[in-house]
């Protein structure tokens, strides 16, 4: 009989010894899952004014990587992304400020939650293209991740969702480059999202490559064409054309340009402009006819080659 009770008392050891060995093996896990932490925070631009005069910011949200101490939730009010409320012109001026100073706001917790591990930064991973009051798109941030920076310099997926949350909702992979260099876009090509009254021209990034040489590069833009069809009647049409861009960089140029000289010894210069800037820039072009949404023509200037100056 005691025999028995002891097993007993010894089972229910066993089992309680399980389940808090299970529970610290859960909460193990769970701060395996939140050890590095990439989070969105809200982020309020001005955006305009209302009907009656008051200033509205929109929460197009931004991506840090906490420090400090921290829990699996943030300490104040959640947002959405996109979330429009009134606001005064010094309060966008605190909120900048605020962030600039303490990027993830005031944390709590017990044990320690670092930032993204080596090797990786903290990205937005979807982005929403919305529109701001008129015509000015914004670019609000869903959510964000840990990404590893390469050591060489490749495009990666990056999400754009346009029309968000209407029967029109359009997802486009824009991309993005990222390496450790300087790395940028190489070729990029437009791609118009029809919406519900209009549309938005993206261009997606297509290749990317380490700066290098002062070169120009493809860009693609989408112009009107007209042309007469079989009957007689006018058409448009939209085309690609290649317009370039530069791209690279240049070795500095220490020149000096002499704006006053001694007159009795030309020789010596008194006042002098020194510049050591050297930029990629278009040095010749080609000019050529387009025409507009509303049929008035353009004159489209086309990069043909690029040079230091």
């Amino acid at each position: 009989m005691v025999r028995a009770a002891h097993l007993v008392l010894l089972g229910l050891v066993i089992i309680t010894r399980g389940i808090v060995t299970q529970r610290y093996a859960s909460q193990s896990n769970d701060l395996d899952v939140v050890r590095h932490r990439c989070d969105r925070y809200p982020r309020y631009i001005y955006i305009g004014r209302d009907v009656t005069g008051t200033p509205i910011g929109m929460d197009v949200g931004t991506c840090q990587s906490p420090s400090g101490h921290a829990t699996d939730r943030l300490v104040g009010p959640a947002t959405r992304p996109g979330q429009i409320k009134p606001m005064t012109m010094l309060e966008v001026l605190r909120s900048r400020l605020a962030m600039s100073k303490s990027p993830g706001g005031e944390l709590s917790g017990s044990y320690q939650v670092p930032s993204c591990p080596a090797v990786h930064e903290c990205k937005p991973a979807r982005t929403w293209v919305v529109r701001g009051l008129g015509t000015r798109l914004l670019h609000v941030t869903e959510h964000c991740e840990c990404m590893r920076i390469p050591n060489i310099c490749i495009r990666i997926p990056h999400v754009h969702v346009f029309y968000p949350g209407t029967s029109q909702e359009t997802v486009v992979d824009v991309g993005q480059c990222t390496g450790h260099r300087e790395c940028v876009a190489t070729r990029m090509r437009p791609v118009p999202v029809t919406g519900l009254a209009n549309s938005v021209l993206t261009h997606v990034k297509e290749a990317c490559s380490h700066l290098g040489a002062c070169m120009r590069v493809p860009h693609l833009e989408i112009h009107h064409e007209v042309f007469k069809s079989s009957n007689g009647t006018q058409r448009i049409s939209l085309k690609e054309i290649d317009v370039g861009r530069c791209l690279g960089t240049c070795s500095p140029n220490h020149s000096t340009l002499c704006l006053l000289r001694n007159p009795k010894s030309p020789h010596n210069c008194l006042r002098a402009l020194r510049s050591h800037q050297n930029t990629c820039t278009p040095i010749r072009f080609k000019s050529s006819q387009v025409l507009l949404h509303n049929r008035d023509s353009h004159t489209l200037h086309v990069v043909t080659a690029c040079g230091c100056k």
